[in-house]
């Protein structure tokens, strides 16, 4: 039987789970919680890479500030089940107060190759009836 992923990010949102952290010198301009489960990745699945972004408009094309942090993943076990603490400033010359939209994505690292989600290779498959989030977006 092959092995099939199971990811799941958490109604971010409704939870209220991200957080956005309060401005002030010594502190990022964002801070986002991601909590992540994944099991039974395949071996070759090394890690993951979960990049969020603050913009000013509802298509997130306009940044104001973004941030990407990488996670190992036990191959031996190919689980991970925790939350991600994204941490970022805006860009230099932007003011952090016009982000009004926010948007995390998770990523596959194998050996180094990022994996966009979702993918067609049957390791990127959920079990039946599993949810399949890979990205999380809404309002600041």
């Amino acid at each position: 039987m092959r092995a099939r992923m199971m990811v799941l990010i958490a109604a971010i949102a409704a939870c209220g789970a991200i957080a956005v952290a309060a401005r002030s010198a010594l502190a990022e301009d964002f801070v986002f919680t991601v909590p992540v489960v994944l099991n039974s990745l395949v071996p070759s699945v090394n890690g993951i890479e979960i990049t969020c972004t603050a913009d000013s408009d509802a298509f997130y094309s306009k940044h104001v500030g973004i941030g990407t942090i990488d996670v190992p993943i036990n191959t031996a076990t190919g689980s991970f089940t925790g939350n991600v603490v994204v941490k970022f400033n805006a860009v230099p010359g932007l003011d952090p107060g016009t982000a009004h939209y926010y948007r995390c994505k998770l990523w596959l690292k194998d050996s180094g190759t990022l994996t966009q989600l979702p993918c067609s290779n049957p390791a990127c498959q959920t079990k039946p009836g599993t949810a399949f989030v890979f990205e999380v977006k809404g309002t600041l």
